[in-house]
């Protein structure tokens, strides 16, 4: 039961950085269309940029959590530091799209979602992992 949990929580997790990269990339090539329905569906900008934020670093966390046998603290600050670099990479890179504003504040939303995920993270963690 528990495989089979874990395996659809990162089939979830790459859907979702999928839809992700297909958005930002689809918005930087002109396409704008897609991501701002799902922008509009969802809130707005900011909290795409949330969400997105959020889940990077579940992702790169989750990844970690098969790959690595380090300490659950090692886990999230490298998660961590992986996904401020994807968001910087991110709002840097649109500097250079015609049809993208850079924006700081977007940067700054995103490290919102890190950090809730990061207490996500840590919920679980000590509540649901470290009882059994």
């Amino acid at each position: 039961m528990f495989k089979t949990t874990a395996l659809l929580i990162d089939v979830c997790l790459i859907t979702l950085v999928s839809a992700l990269g297909f958005l930002t990339f689809s918005k930087s090539l002109g396409f704008a269309r897609y991501s701002n329905y799902v922008e509009r569906l969802l809130g707005g900008d900011k909290v795409l940029h949330v969400l997105a934020g959020g889940i990077l670093v579940l992702c790169a966390f989750q990844i970690q959590r098969h790959l690595l046998p380090r300490s659950t603290i090692r886990k999230i600050i490298s998660a961590s530091i992986f996904t401020v670099f994807i968001l910087i990479l991110d709002e840097s890179l649109q500097v250079f799209s015609v049809t993208r504003v850079q924006s700081w504040s977007d940067f700054m939303f995103g490290c919102v979602g890190l950090i809730s995920a990061i207490g996500l993270i840590g919920m679980i963690e000590l509540v649901f992992l470290k009882r059994s």
